[in-house]
């Protein structure tokens, strides 16, 4: 299993693709889940099928991720994405925040 870095915010908007070129849907979100001691863990991507629909897509139905687009296995669940308690958006709930950042000066 090999990994690379891919920034989230490039990532909104990218058509999906199966095995055979169809195109599936375009991304709209990415989800992942805090981990307490290492940084957070992708589970998975909101994609938009025609219709409008919003379903999910495990990250490991993704079998890459190049310029503007991402290929799949093809399988996709089409029941409409709902969160499960621990899981985030990251466009949805994130991107553009303002956060402030505690220091251990700040802490004391």
């Amino acid at each position: 299993m090999s990994t690379q870095r891919v920034f989230v915010a490039r990532l909104a908007g990218c058509a999906v693709f199966d095995p055979v070129g169809d195109r599936l849907g375009k991304v709209r979100d990415v989800v992942i889940v805090y981990r307490s001691t290492v940084s957070p863990r992708v589970i998975g991507l909101v994609i938009e099928i025609p219709g409008r629909r919003q379903v999910f897509m495990s990250i490991g139905r993704v079998t890459s991720i190049r310029s503007g687009q991402v290929l799949t296995t093809g399988l996709i669940n089409v029941r409409r994405f709902q969160p499960r308690p621990g899981e985030v958006r990251v466009l949805a709930e994130l991107l553009g925040r303002r956060v402030e950042l505690a220091t251990e000066a700040a802490a004391q």
